[in-house]
């Protein structure tokens, strides 16, 4: 039996520094998600933010976020360009700024990934 999706939003931003607090707001108006506002805000501030630093694009390019209602769940995704030559990971925690988007991510998270192809899209699944 096919698992039910439904989309809740899909936008796209350039990929600039405006990117990461356009993404916040549309979390923040977003119908239905109020159990995991906070969560989701989060995980797509970091998503975005990490697309617009790391992804080889730039303000020509675009980003798009998806928003999905899942079967106890909501699925937030981010594409970008995948110009860059290395796919995000966990970085080791030390004293240096910086490098701890995805342990955010993967503290709110139940499951996180990333896909390479005509692009790249960095998802997240948060439970409701």
């Amino acid at each position: 039996m096919p698992t039910k999706v439904s989309e809740l939003l899909r936008l796209r931003f350039r990929c600039d520094p405006s990117a990461p607090r356009l993404a916040r707001d549309a979390i923040r108006e977003l119908d239905g998600i109020a159990a995991v506002r906070e969560d989701a805000t989060l995980v797509v501030s970091e998503l975005v933010t990490n697309a617009v630093r790391h992804s080889g694009g730039g303000s020509g390019d675009q980003l798009e976020l998806a928003v999905e209602r899942t079967p106890g769940g909501l699925t937030i995704s981010v594409w970008d360009v995948g110009r860059s030559s290395t796919s995000p990971r966990l970085r080791r925690r030390d004293a240096s700024p910086g490098g701890l988007g995805l342990h955010i991510v993967v503290a709110v998270a139940r499951s996180w990934g990333v896909d390479d192809g005509a692009g790249r899209r960095v998802w997240a699944d948060l439970p409701i």
